[in-house]
């Protein structure tokens, strides 16, 4: 890493691009940052979660209301997507524009928890 370069932080709120299944152009969607600050500093990618205003409830969706930004805001009611675990390199984020409580990102985790464990 350069001594330039700005690390994303575990929790906050980024736009990513996303390509179409095609491939044939991009489209710019949020996602939450869910890697630790110190694997986020150390490497060039992050791990994070797919951010939807789709409102089809599936069982792995954790609502982001008002009081669960700590910064920013979402533009219409949002859901994180604990099933849509990917990894991004820090270079395409185009930019972070919000940050969510740890209370948010505690219920997150439990929900990957409990993809990995299977308890339901």
């Amino acid at each position: 890493m350069t001594s330039d370069f700005k690390a994303f932080r575990q929790r906050d709120i980024v736009l990513i691009p996303i390509s179409y299944t095609d491939m044939t152009a991009t489209k710019h969607r949020p996602a939450l940052v869910i890697s630790s600050d110190d694997y986020n500093q150390k490497g060039t990618d992050i791990l994070a979660v797919m951010i939807t205003s789709t409102q089809n409830r599936m069982p792995y969706d954790v609502a982001i209301l008002a009081q669960d930004m700590e910064q920013g805001e979402t533009p219409r009611p949002s859901f994180v997507r604990c099933d849509r675990i990917f990894s991004v390199a820090q270079s395409l984020i185009v930019r972070q524009f919000g940050r969510v409580t740890e209370g948010l990102h505690t219920k997150v985790q439990a929900k990957i928890n409990t993809l990995i464990e299977g308890n339901s």
